[in-house]
């Protein structure tokens, strides 16, 4: 049962980060996160795919730095909330306080 609970906020997820809500994606990859109950393997799946969506923030904040550099910003403070380790992203969110 909880790892159909799982699958399916996975799938929320994805569906969610498409649309670009992105704190409903957050959301629902910590249920997620919960109803694996300490499955390592399916865990690490779910870490991956944070990874991945904070990733394509990230790549989104550049593309978006030049011209816009207020929605990179919340770009990169949004891949942060999925992926607080990455420290690229946290260089870049230094890098455009101090302008």
């Amino acid at each position: 049962m909880r790892s159909l609970l799982s699958k399916t906020r996975i799938g929320q997820a994805e569906k969610s980060y498409q649309a670009e809500n992105y704190s409903d994606t957050l959301s629902y990859l910590e249920q997620a996160e919960s109803a694996v109950n300490g499955d390592r393997k399916k865990l690490q799946t779910i870490i991956k795919i944070r990874k991945e969506y904070g990733k394509g923030l990230y790549i989104k904040g550049l593309r978006s730095s030049r011209s816009e550099p207020k929605q990179a910003l919340k770009y990169w403070e949004h891949a942060l909330k999925f992926n607080p380790d990455d420290k690229r992203t946290q260089l870049r969110i230094q890098k455009i306080n101090t302008m």
